[in-house]
């Protein structure tokens, strides 16, 4: 009967241990403790963008309408780039960058450091949709303009679609 029961919990035990592993490898695939697949956030903002796309509505229709005439970007990965893109011929400039890889765009830009003293601007358009948190609150401490997650403009103008 010890036996018996001592089988069980080794099994359980086993058990628990796979379940936690698998968590811990999926929350580094991610970067996401909440277990959030990054890659279906960025496909479903993508998809979001596009749709406003075919309806002739831009990320500079949030910007015109909340009165912010010069941005930055945080974040020169691909939805960085794009929205540095669909931004150059709008009413909204964009300023400069920030990107904590040096990464560098073949546009006229400027690219900062997070660390770097930022020059002012109206707000500051975040990127990496899945640090959002982090990134806003150090950028609270070294800008004094709105620090906007680009998925929350996104949803904004969805819900005007």
């Amino acid at each position: 009967m010890k036996k018996r029961i001592s089988e069980i919990w080794s099994v359980l035990l086993g058990t628990g241990v796979i379940v936690l592993a698998v968590k811990l490898l999926r929350e580094k695939r991610t970067g996401n403790k909440n277990g959030g697949d990054k890659m279906s956030v960025y496909y479903k903002l993508m998809h979001k963008w596009m749709k406003l796309r075919e309806e002739n509505k831009s990320v500079s229709d949030y910007m015109e309408r909340h009165g912010f005439h010069t941005v930055a970007i945080y974040g020169l990965g691909d939805i960085g780039k794009h929205l540095t893109w669909e931004l150059r011929n709008a009413s909204t400039a964009v300023a400069y960058a920030i990107d904590r890889g040096g990464a560098y765009l073949t546009m006229d830009i400027d690219v900062y450091a997070p660390e770097s003293k930022l020059p002012p601007v109206d707000a500051v358009l975040v990127t990496p949709v899945m640090e959002y948190e982090d990134i806003c609150s150090t950028l609270k401490e070294k800008v004094s303009c709105p620090v906007l997650s680009i998925l929350e403009v996104i949803d904004e103008l969805t819900e005007d679609v």
